[in-house]
């Protein structure tokens, strides 16, 4: 019941009008509780049309693989939840094997979920207006079927622990206007012929492949390289290309592009969470040295990597009550955070 009033108390704050809201919970056990809250994915996904969202509990059941294919709003509570202070009263996760879009999904918002199977997140069809945001995944991958551009894909504050995929379709397939920003991942790849921005990310491995054709701006990320000849950009150094941290010196020296050493970027202990001991140590070499000023990495920028991916929403960090009744009165105090 505490996890459900915790779940139900978020979502009265933030209810509105615009579109139909679902709920997911499976640790309950009748097939519906009420009104527009199941305990099977199945279920709430049938309930739902296209523009709804659905608010999915965290559990300590994954709620298996799933596919969307209408434009949904699906929403959980982060992740690494009971590494980092002030997340949620609940600290468990809304966990999945696998999520994958496909035909249909155009329009689709996918936020605060652990996709920690092997599969992770993939995007399986032609879908265009894609937003991931505040997740962590094994990996995302683009897995088209069949050749073509595919436009607006937006990926920001999420954690990867593998890496991003957009290469594995077709030669014919492109990317365009992709927005990889503020995350945390081990490698990228894209096809020739694409075009975004990549921006205030964080690649802990060598693996950057993008496609010599390509059209991308590169700017206030940190690269943990250690072998500069896995980087596949070409030309070299470009003004495109700024503010960026290596390790190695990938970039050169030109365009604010600079060399530091890792001991001196990120804060240290033993004590920090899994995201936490990447946030930029006091005196670090990151700070304020991006464009604009701003620091270098996912925690700078106008829209900075949030610990836990917690959604942008007010998330409950602390409930308590007095501990009695006075006449038909229970005092509650909440601790929200934004």
């Amino acid at each position: 019941m505490k996890t459900l009033f915790t779940f139900l108390a978020t979502v009265f704050l933030i209810t509105t009008l615009q579109a139909k809201i679902v709920y997911l919970n499976n640790n309950l056990e009748a097939p519906k509780i009420s009104e527009n809250l199941y305990i099977n994915w199945a279920d709430a996904y049938a309930a739902t049309s296209a523009g709804d969202t659905i608010y999915v509990v965290g559990s300590n059941f994954s709620y298996g693989r799933v596919t969307v294919s209408k434009p949904l709003v699906v929403i959980g509570p982060g992740y690494f939840l009971d590494e980092n202070m002030n997340t949620q009263v609940d600290k468990k996760e809304a966990m999945f094997n696998e999520v994958s879009l496909s035909d249909g999904a155009e329009g689709t918002t996918i936020k605060g979920l652990t996709i920690n199977g092997g599969y992770g997140l993939s995007i399986k069809d032609h879908i265009n207006d894609i937003v991931i945001e505040n997740n962590f995944c094994y990996s995302i991958d683009f897995a088209f079927r069949n050749g073509g551009i595919y436009n607006n894909v937006t990926i920001k504050k999420c954690f990867v622990q593998n890496g991003i995929n957009m290469s594995s379709g077709y030669d014919a397939t492109i990317v365009t206007n992709v927005t990889l920003t503020n995350s945390i991942m081990r490698s990228f790849s894209i096809k020739d012929g694409s075009k975004g921005i990549i921006t205030n990310n964080l690649f802990v491995s060598d693996n950057l492949k993008i496609g010599t054709s390509s059209s991308f701006e590169i700017v206030g990320n940190i690269f943990l390289n250690s072998n500069e000849n896995s980087f596949t950009i070409q030309p070299l150094p470009d003004a495109s290309v700024h503010h960026n941290i290596s390790l190695t010196g990938a970039f050169g020296n030109a365009n604010n592009n600079f060399t530091a050493p890792q001991s001196t970027l990120f804060v240290s202990g033993d004590n920090a969470s899994t995201d936490g001991k990447y946030m930029l140590s006091e005196n670090s070499p990151a700070k304020g040295k991006g464009s604009n000023g701003t620091d270098i990495g996912p925690f700078g920028g106008p829209d900075p990597y949030r610990l836990s991916g917690l959604p942008n929403l007010p998330n409950i960090y602390e409930l308590s009550t007095g501990g009695f009744v006075s006449g038909n009165e229970l005092p509650v105090t909440i601790k929200i955070k934004q």
